[in-house]
């Protein structure tokens, strides 16, 4: 395949990530919930061992094809004169990835065999620390949103409009990492973080969508602010 193609491909790697993320959601089964008993924890990973664990595989293969996607998102920012939010949004996915990737790692690491060897409390006391990962996870992308909604907004590289959602979309990330509550809407495995997973799905189909739009009509030529043109 030449570059070309390759290059007018790379922004629907979001589109495969976000289809990876929802097989590893539904294949990982329910979770436990927070406040939930040890014993709970540990039926849970010791039940649903091979799910877990290819879940697992499956989102950090999805990986793969949203580092391509990044990738051509990052460039098209920097081609439109927003080197220093270029930055920012690749700085705050890697970060983003590395606290999310971590929290994945644990609950694989407990379904593969840890759950079975350490006491109840212990593997209780991981699983809820991959909780605080993941709402730490949603805070630290909402950088990667608020510049893409920020150049979207000055350059239009992706629709403006869609850069006032990402903007609003990163809030709620902001918000969803606040869920400290032991039980109920406001706890790490409530409403509130569904509603956040189901905007972080949003955000990553329609930046996806638009920026291959953009990509494969020639709108990502080097566009420069308004400001800068005066």
């Amino acid at each position: 395949m030449d570059k070309g193609r390759w290059d007018r491909l790379a922004p629907l790697g979001g589109v495969v990530f976000a289809i990876a993320f929802i097989v590893f959601l539904l294949i990982a089964g329910a979770p436990p919930k927070a406040g939930d008993p040890a014993s709970d924890v540990v039926s849970f990973f010791t039940d649903n061992r091979g799910s877990v664990l290819t879940g697992s595989f499956i989102v950090f293969a999805g990986v793969l094809a949203m580092l391509w996607f990044v990738g051509s998102l990052v460039t098209a920012m920097r081609e439109a004169g927003e080197e220093r939010l270029a930055v920012t949004a690749l700085a705050s996915f890697l970060l983003a990835f590395a606290l999310g990737g971590a929290a994945v790692l644990m609950r694989a690491a407990l379904a593969f065999d840890v759950a079975r060897t350490v006491d109840a409390n212990t593997a209780k006391g991981l699983y809820e620390t991959t909780l605080i990962l993941d709402l730490m996870t949603g805070v630290v992308f909402a950088g990667f949103a608020f510049a893409v909604a920020a150049a979207a907004m000055r350059t239009s590289f992706v629709p403006r409009a869609w850069g006032f959602v990402c903007a609003v979309l990163g809030l709620l990330f902001v918000v969803s990492g606040t869920a400290w509550s032991e039980s109920g809407f406001w706890s790490p495995t409530g409403g509130l973080v569904l509603i956040a997973n189901l905007a972080f799905l949003a955000f990553v189909l329609g930046t996806s969508v638009f920026h291959f739009r953009a990509v494969t009509h020639g709108e990502t030529q080097p566009m420069h602010r308004t400001a800068a043109a005066h």
